[in-house]
C-alpha cells in the first residue's frame, strides 16, 4: 500500500467516527455550540460504533460477518440524518484544528511515510495480545466455543483469548475495534494496529480542545492545550508503547468529565432526556473499552458535585429542581447503560474489583517493574523535561526536578482555585488524579503511578495553559514558555521514538514485514524462540498452520490467570466468579473444563538430573509425539538471540525468523523454561529469570548482548555425535569490583567444568558433551555456579536524594552479559582457523574462532588469562606489548603448558620478543599470570594492557 496513504489513514477512521458523531449530536440536539459538537463528534461517534460491533458480537455473530455492513449502514443513517437535521459547519473556526491534527499526525505517525503498514513502534506484547484477541473476534461471536482441536494442533493460538474474554471477564472494546476495522479493510489485525493508535490519539486532542472550548473569544485556552498534548512527552509514549485501551479510555473519560460534570442542565424534561442518552452512550462505551479509569472518573465526579454541593449549601442556593434534574440524569444515564452493556456489567464489576483487590498488594520498592516515578526524577518526566530512564548529568537533572515541583505546585493551587471559583470540570479531573497519585506514591505504586502520569496528561496541560494565560499577559513571555515546553518535549519524544527504533524496548525490530513461506501445504512448524513476543507473532503469520513452541508453554500463566478460581479450594470459598458462571453460564464452566484438560496435554512434566544435592531441574516438555511430527524450523535470527550465533556469525539478515526444513538442522539449541531458570517476560518467579532481553552490547555497538543468570536449560535439535558447548561471556560491566569470569559447568550426561579462567570477557568452548535423553528429545544445561547481582548504580546527587534512595532503577540480577550459546560438532571445533596475533581491542577478540578467557575487550587483564593462537612458522616469535600503571608485578607466560619466561615488570610501557618453535599444525595456548591486581579508575581490577599478543615471524619481528 502507497506508504502516503497509510500516512493518513489514521484521518480515514477520524472523519469516519466524526461523521458518525456528529449526526448523533445533531440528532439529540444537545445545544451545544456547533464547534464544540465537531470537537467531540469523533469520540460521540467512535462511541456509536463500539456499542454496535460490541452489541452483535456479544450475540454471537463473527465481526467478520457484520463488518461491512455496519460500516454502510452507520454511514447511510448518518448521512440521512445530517442531510434531515442540515446542522451548521463552521469550517472557518475549524481550521486551526485542522492544523493540529496535522501536526500531531507528523509528531506521531510520521513513521508511515517511510514504513506504510510495516512500522510496529516498540511492538510490546500487549499490542500482540490485543491483535490474537481482535483475530479471534474476527472468526467468533463473543462466547463462541473454541475450536479445541486447532488449539491443541498449535494451528490457531487466538482461540485461547476465549480464557480471557469469557472466563476471565476482561474488557474487549480495543479489540473488537481491531476486528471491526481489519474485516473492513481486508488487513490483518497487526497492519491497521498503529493507523488505528495513532486515529485514536487523535480523537484525544479534539476531546481535550472541545472540554477547554467555551466562546469564540476564548479560543487560546482550547488550541493551544491541545497542541501542547500532542507534543507532550508522556501522552506520545501511550502511543508509541501502544497502549491502545488506555488511549481509547483517555477520549471518553475526557468526553465524560466534559458532558456530565456540569453546573446545569437542560430544563425540559425531553432535552434532559436526550442529554441523557447521549452521555449514556459515552459511558457505556467508556465502560466496555476501559473500565479500569471509570473508577478514576467516578472519583472526579464526587469531587465536582461535593464541592458544588457544599457550596450551594455554604450560600443556601441548593433548590429542589435543580437537585432533581440531576438525579434524573443520573437515572437516565444509569438505567440506558445498564440496558446497553445487559450481562457485561458482571464484567465490568470485575475488571473494578480486581483493579481495586491490585491496589491493596504490597509491592517490595527494591524490585520494583516501574520505578520512575518513585524517585525525584520522575516529576521531571511527568512534565516531558526528560526521558523516563534517561536521566541527564548534573545540574540539569537537579534542576528540572526543582522546575517540576514548583509547577505542580503552581498549578495544584491554580485547580483548587479554578474548582472552587468557577467549577471547572477539568481542575477536578485534575486534583483527583493527582490525590490517587499521591495515595499509591505512599504505597510505592510503581505501575498505578506510571499509568497515572499518563492519565494526567490531558488534564495537566490543560490547566498549565490556564494559568499561563490568566497570570502571563505578556504575549512575548507566555510564547516564549509554551515553546519552550513544546521543545523540550519534542527532545524527549525522539528519545522514546529512538528506542523503540531498535531492540531497546522489545525483542525485535520496529519495522519489518512478517514473510514465513511456507515449504509446501505439509509444514509443520517448530519455533526455537523464547520471546514471548516474538513467538505471538509467528502465532499470527502462521494461523491455520501446526506450530509448536518447545521453549515455553507461552500460555500457561496467562490461562491460570483467567481460571484459578475454578480450583477447588477457590471455590470452596464461593468465589463470585465461579458462582456467577454455575448460575447464568453452566455450559461455559464445561467447555472451559474440556479445554484445560486439552491444552495441558500439550506439555509434559519432566526432570533434567543435576548430578549434585539439587538432583533435578523440573520444566514442561512439549509432548514428545507432538513434536515429532514437526518437519519445519523457525529459527530466531542472529539479531533476535544469542543462541547459535557460533553457526551464523553475521548480524546480516534483518528478518526476525527463518524457515528452515528441519532435518537439515544440527546441534540447534533452543532455550527452555525451566524451575530454576526463566526467561525474563512474566516469570513464576523473579529470582529465578536466567535470560534477560537483549540490548545494545556496550562495546559492539552493531551487536547484541543478553544479562544472564545462573541456571539456563537448553534442548538440543538433532545432536551430532561428538560435539562441543561453546560460551561467549563479559562480566567486564558488572560494576561488583571483581568483574570475576564465574566458574561454570555444563551438564549432559555427566558435569564438565568450562576453562574460565580470570576477569573480564571469554570464549570457550567444553569438552566433547554428551546429551541427556529425556522422553526422546536431548538435553544439555549451563551452571554458572554464581549467583546474580543487583548493578550498583552511580551514587544519586542533588535532588535525586530527596526520597526513592533504596529504589532500584536496574532491578535485574545478573553474573554478567552473554554473547553467544551455541553447539558445534567437534569435527568444527578442530577446524576453527584460530587468528595468530592479536593487535586491536576490541576488535579482534570478537573473531568466533579465537576461544580464550580473561581478557577485558580494550585489552586490560586481571591476574590470569589465556588465549589459542596460531601459528604460521615453525621458528618463530611470541611477541607481547603492554603497560603497567603503578604496580610492578611479576609476569609469567606459559605456550602448551610450558613456562618459557618469566620477568619482573616495572611502571610503564612493556615489550617481549620471546623466540620459541611450534607445530604450525595446531593451536597453541599462551597463557599469562601476573602477580598483583589493582583497581583501575573505573574498578575493574587489572594489572596491565596487553596491546599486541601473538605469533609473528622473525624476519617481520
Amino acid at each position: 500500500m502507497n506508504h502516503f496513504i497509510v500516512f493518513l489513514s489514521p484521518l480515514f477512521l477520524f472523519s469516519y467516527v466524526g461523521l458518525i458523531g456528529y449526526a448523533t449530536l445533531s440528532l439529540l440536539n444537545t445545544r451545544r455550540t456547533t464547534l464544540q459538537n465537531m470537537l467531540f463528534a469523533p469520540a460521540v461517534g467512535l462511541s456509536v460504533l463500539i456499542i454496535t460491533v460490541f452489541t452483535l458480537s456479544w450475540y454471537g455473530i463473527p465481526v467478520k460477518n457484520f463488518a461491512s455492513s455496519v460500516a454502510i449502514f452507520l454511514l447511510l443513517i448518518s448521512t440521512a440524518i445530517l442531510f434531515y437535521k442540515k446542522p451548521l459547519f463552521p469550517i472557518r473556526r475549524y481550521f486551526v484544528y485542522i492544523g493540529l491534527l496535522i501536526i500531531a499526525l507528523m509528531i506521531t505517525g510520521r513513521f508511515f511515510l517511510s514504513l506504510g503498514l510495516s512500522w510496529f513502534s516498540y511492538l510490546n506484547d500487549d499490542m500482540l495480545n490485543y491483535c490474537l484477541s481482535a483475530t479471534y473476534f474476527l472468526n467468533h461471536g463473543y462466547f463462541g466455543p473454541p475450536d479445541i482441536s486447532h488449539v491443541v494442533q498449535g494451528k490457531d493460538y487466538s482461540q485461547i483469548y476465549w480464557f480471557m474474554n469469557v472466563t476471565g471477564f476482561w474488557r474487549a472494546g480495543s479489540e473488537l475495534l481491531l476486528a471491526w476495522v481489519s474485516a473492513v479493510t481486508h488487513l490483518k489485525p497487526l497492519q491497521v494496529f498503529m493507523p488505528i493508535i495513532v486515529s485514536l490519539h487523535l480523537m484525544i486532542i479534539h476531546a481535550i480542545a472541545g472540554m477547554n472550548y467555551t466562546t469564540r473569544k476564548n479560543w487560546q485556552l482550547p488550541v493551544l492545550s491541545a497542541m501542547l498534548y500532542a507534543m507532550a512527552a508522556m501522552a506520545n509514549l501511550g502511543i508509541f508503547y501502544q497502549l491502545i485501551a488506555q488511549a481509547d479510555g483517555l477520549v471518553l473519560f475526557v468526553a465524560c468529565v466534559t458532558f456530565l460534570m456540569r453546573k446545569s442542565l437542560p430544563n425540559y424534561p425531553k432535552m434532559l432526556l436526550r442529554y441523557g442518552i447521549l452521555c449514556a452512550i459515552l459511558t457505556t462505551a467508556f465502560a466496555i473499552f476501559y473500565p479500569e479509569l471509570c473508577s478514576l472518573f467516578v472519583l472526579s465526579l464526587i469531587l465536582y458535585f461535593g464541592v458544588l454541593i457544599v457550596q450551594y449549601i455554604w450560600q443556601k442556593k441548593l433548590k429542589s429542581q435543580q437537585t432533581s434534574r440531576f438525579f434524573l440524569l443520573a437515572l437516565i444515564v444509569i438505567i440506558a447503560s445498564f440496558i446497553l452493556l445487559h450481562s457485561y456489567v458482571f464484567n465490568f464489576f470485575t475488571i473494578i474489583f480486581a483493579q481495586i483487590d491490585h491496589a491493596g498488594q504490597a509491592i517490595d520498592i527494591k524490585t520494583a517493574l516501574f520505578p520512575y516515578f518513585l524517585i525525584p526524577s520522575g516529576l521531571a518526566d511527568l512534565w516531558g523535561f526528560q526521558a523516563i530512564a534517561d536521566l541527564p548529568l548534573e545540574p540539569w537533572l537537579s534542576l528540572t526536578v526543582f522546575l517540576s515541583v514548583i509547577l505542580l505546585m503552581m498549578t495544584t493551587v491554580f485547580s483548587v482555585r479554578k474548582l472552587w471559583g468557577d467549577h471547572n470540570a477539568c481542575a477536578a479531573a485534575f486534583l483527583s488524579i493527582l490525590f490517587l497519585a499521591i495515595c499509591f506514591f505512599i504505597k510505592n505504586g510503581d505501575f498505578i503511578l506510571f499509568k497515572l502520569s499518563m492519565y494526567f496528561q490531558p488534564f495537566l496541560w490543560s490547566i498549565c495553559i490556564a494559568l499561563m494565560l490568566k497570570y502571563l499577559k505578556n504575549n512575548t513571555c507566555f510564547y516564549v514558555v509554551f515553546f519552550g515546553f513544546c521543545i523540550i518535549n519534542l527532545c524527549s519524544n525522539q528519545i522514546y521514538i529512538n528506542r523503540g527504533r531498535g531492540v531497546h524496548e522489545s525483542d525485535l525490530p520496529y519495522s519489518f514485514n512478517m514473510n514465513v513461506k511456507t515449504i509446501d501445504a505439509t509444514s509443520l512448524f517448530l519455533s526455537d524462540t523464547s520471546s514471548i513476543v516474538l513467538a505471538k507473532m509467528e502465532m499470527l503469520a502462521l494461523q491455520n498452520h501446526t506450530l509448536l513452541f518447545p521453549s515455553n508453554n507461552f500460555f500457561e500463566s496467562f490461562i491460570h490467570a483467567s481460571t484459578y478460581y475454578l480450583d477447588e479450594r477457590v471455590k470452596s470459598n464461593h468465589d463470585y466468579r465461579y458462582e456467577y458462571l454455575t448460575v447464568v453460564q453452566p455450559e461455559i464452566l464445561s467447555i472451559c473444563n474440556r479445554f484445560l484438560l486439552k491444552i495441558d496435554a500439550m506439555y509434559k512434566s519432566a526432570c533434567f538430573s543435576l548430578f549434585d544435592s539439587k538432583s533435578c531441574n523440573s520444566f514442561r516438555q512439549l509432548n514428545p509425539i507432538l513434536q515429532t511430527t514437526a518437519n519445519t524450523l523457525l529459527e530466531s535470527s542472529i539479531e533476535q538471540s544469542i543462541l547459535n550465533r557460533w553457526h551464523k556469525k553475521s548480524f546480516t539478515n534483518h528478518q526476525p525468523i527463518i524457515s528452515k526444513p528441519l532435518n537439515k538442522i544440527h546441534n540447534h539449541l533452543i532455550f527452555i523454561d525451566s524451575a530454576l531458570g526463566e526467561h525474563y517476560y512474566l516469570p513464576l518467579d523473579q529470582n529465578n529469570i536466567s535470560l534477560y532481553m537483549l540490548e545494545k552490547d556496550y562495546f559492539y555497538p552493531e551487536k547484541t548482548f543478553s544479562a544472564l543468570k545462573r541456571y539456563f536449560l537448553f534442548e538440543v535439535l538433532n545432536p551430532v555425535a561428538k560435539s562441543r558447548f561453546v560460551w561467549n561471556i563479559t562480566t567486564t560491566l558488572n560494576g561488583d569490583h571483581k568483574n570475576s569470569l564465574p566458574h561454570a559447568l555444563v551438564i549432559g550426561k555427566e558435569r564438565q567444568q568450562l576453562s574460565l579462567l580470570g576477569h573480564g570477557s571469554a570464549r570457550v568452548f567444553s569438552q566433547i558433551l554428551v546429551p541427556q535423553m529425556i522422553n526422546g528429545q536431548s538435553f544439555i544445561m549451563l551452571d554458572t555456579q554464581q549467583d546474580g547481582q543487583y548493578f550498583e548504580g552511580a551514587p544519586r546527587s542533588g535532588l535525586m536524594k530527596l526520597y526513592g534512595k533504596i529504589v532500584l532503577i536496574d532491578r535485574r540480577q545478573l553474573m554478567g552479559f552473554g554473547r553467544d550459546i551455541s553447539f558445534i560438532s567437534d569435527e568444527q571445533y578442530q577446524n576453527i582457523n584460530a587468528p595468530n596475533i592479536l593487535k586491536q581491542f576490541p576488535q579482534d577478540l570478537d573473531n568466533p574462532d579465537l576461544e580464550y578467557s580473561g581478557f577485558y575487550e580494550d585489552g586490560w587483564i586481571g591476574d590470569d588469562a589465556y588465549l589459542y593462537l596460531s601459528s604460521k612458522a615453525a621458528n618463530t616469535i611470541l611477541k607481547i606489548t603492554g603497560s603497567i600503571l603503578s604496580l610492578s608485578p611479576i609476569l609469567t607466560v606459559w605456550i602448551d603448558g610450558k613456562e618459557i619466561k618469566t620477568q619482573q615488570l616495572v611502571p610503564g610501557d612493556f615489550v617481549f620478543n620471546i623466540p620459541v618453535i611450534l607445530n604450525t599444525s595446531k593451536r597453541h595456548c599462551v597463557k599469562l599470570h601476573f602477580s598483583a591486581m589493582q583497581n583501575l579508575p573505573d574498578t575493574r581490577p587489572a594489572s596491565a594492557q596487553i596491546k599486541i599478543i601473538g605469533f609473528e615471524s622473525i624476519k617481520s619481528s
